[in-house]
């Protein structure tokens, strides 16, 4: 029942990161950096192209915070 508590800090972290991957999919794409090969690259790129991820991981906090406060 607890193991969500573990997504907290990588998602805190995944927020704080998110412009700088952001910026780095980008010059990818753009061609200016080699390609990464790895399957993790395309699915944080893809997470990325989510226009609401930014949102979903700071519901995903707050759904945290308030249930943090009942126990």
């Amino acid at each position: 029942a607890f193991r969500w508590l573990e997504n907290i800090e990588p998602a805190e972290r995944a927020i704080d990161l998110r412009p700088a991957l952001s910026a780095y999919c980008k010059a990818v794409k753009d061609r200016k950096i080699a390609k990464p090969t790895c399957k993790s690259f395309k699915e944080v790129c893809s997470a990325l192209e989510d226009s609401l991820i930014k949102a979903k991981l700071h519901f995903f906090l707050f759904l945290w915070q308030k249930k943090s406060i009942h126990f």
